[in-house]
């Protein structure tokens, strides 16, 4: 039975989702799609109706990890004068709480050295050169 594009669409999101807060509790390259795909209810054989690659599927849900938090900074400074605003940044974005959970905190933050990965050889040469 062929599902509605409703439901395809709902699926997709349940995969980004889940990837986006498998990516920032795990990693990227250790959330392998057959864990990825079990969190989200799924089986791994499906994964590719919905993306064409991996790389697809992180590039979404880094995107939707970066637009939650700061959809929710945006929310918790709304009406407040740059004064104002600027402690209640800071501190929800260095408080102990998203500090301590990497699956629902900044995903630069939690992933920063998996998302440079494959740029350090570029980052030495151009600091060290040969």
């Amino acid at each position: 039975m062929r599902r509605s594009k409703a439901d395809t669409a709902r699926t997709r999101e349940r995969i980004v989702e889940t990837a986006s807060e498998q990516f920032r509790r795990h990693g990227i390259s250790d959330a392998g799609l057959s864990r990825l795909m079990a969190a989200a209810g799924l089986t791994h054989g499906g994964f590719y109706r919905h993306f064409a690659s991996k790389d697809q599927l992180v590039s979404e849900a880094c995107h939707k990890a970066l637009l939650s938090l700061t959809d929710g900074l945006a929310a918790r400074v709304a009406g407040k004068s740059r004064n104002q605003a600027l402690p209640l940044l800071l501190e929800k974005y260095l408080s102990r709480n998203h500090r301590d959970q990497p699956a629902t905190g900044c995903v630069l933050a939690a992933r920063a050295a998996s998302l440079l990965a494959p740029m350090r050889p570029r980052m030495v040469s151009c600091v060290w050169p040969d």
